[in-house]
């Protein structure tokens, strides 16, 4: 796919049903506009189960592919990020368990803290004193913690669609995600 600066699509026709809709009529736009549009936050997410980079992007790639190829056989969604982030998270889990090296969430990603940070922190010591303290922070949280921040606050993801990816109750995802949010606060606070 090629990198394209203007929108393929004018805002009022690029709502994720419409593109969905596109997508699964054969549009190859439509493809190109959903690939544009979340890879970037796929990239990152698959990041946090692994730091081979080479199999985020093959199973991104792979996961492309397959929506192209299996169009006519998709279903509905209201929310693409949500689909393509099960998809994703499915494809990298099933890549690490073939090769049994790897273990999901087994230590936080140097990758999404420092690409999450806030740059307008005026001189670069803050910066760093900064980067620690949260690095620390999240290291502190449990790996579904972490996912579920990530889900929530990095994408977007509701507690419906969140209990969907992970495979959790809605009160399971509340609750987690409360304890976390409790957690990261107080680190906060005393680091």
């Amino acid at each position: 796919m090629k990198a394209n600066s203007l929108t393929i699509f004018p805002k009022e026709n690029s709502s994720d049903e419409y593109l969905w809709s596109c997508l699964k009529n054969g549009d190859r736009k439509a493809l190109d506009e959903i690939y544009y549009g979340h890879v970037p936050a796929l990239i990152a997410y698959g990041h946090q189960f692994t730091a081979k980079k080479e199999l985020v992007d093959d199973c991104i790639q792979e996961l492309f592919i397959d929506l192209w190829q299996k169009r006519n056989r998709l279903g509905e969604t209201s929310s693409i990020r949500f689909y393509l982030i099960k998809s994703i998270k499915r494809r990298i889990l099933r890549q690490i368990k073939k090769s049994d090296k790897c273990k999901a969430f087994s230590e936080f990603n140097e990758f999404f803290i420092e690409n999450q940070m806030d740059t307008n922190i005026s001189n670069e010591s803050e910066v760093i004193v900064s980067t620690q303290k949260l690095r620390r922070s999240f290291q502190a949280l449990s790996p579904l913690q972490r996912e579920l921040i990530y889900l929530k606050y990095y994408n977007n993801l509701d507690c419906d669609q969140m209990k969907d990816v992970l495979d959790l109750t809605k009160k399971q995802v509340y609750n987690a995600l409360s304890k976390a949010m409790i957690s990261l606060r107080q680190s906060l606070v005393v680091n």
